[in-house]
């Protein structure tokens, strides 16, 4: 999911597990309810035919990926230790 965000693909997603940590409904894709293939089948269609929401979604999901990039997650990382070093 997030290698399609990164290229400003928006995402349609069941809403579970970390899915609905990384998107935010109808802001950087769409999340639709565990196991409803028939809500992920209209979202898909949706986007498909609306161009205006692809365009935004995708755009927002590329910003959004950029949170989760290697650099984010080892500087996280790094500000944990810091604070558990200093106590």
């Amino acid at each position: 999911v997030l290698d399609a965000m990164s290229v400003g693909v928006p995402p349609v997603a069941f809403a579970v597990g970390g899915l609905s940590e990384v998107i935010t409904d109808r802001e950087s894709g769409l999340l639709v309810p565990p196991e409803d293939t028939v809500a992920f089948a209209a979202s898909t269609a949706l986007l498909v035919l609306d161009r205006d929401l692809r365009t935004r979604l995708g755009a927002a999901a590329g910003e959004r990926a950029k949170a989760f990039g290697a650099d984010q997650m080892t500087n996280g990382v790094e500000a944990v230790y810091y604070r558990v070093l200093r106590g």
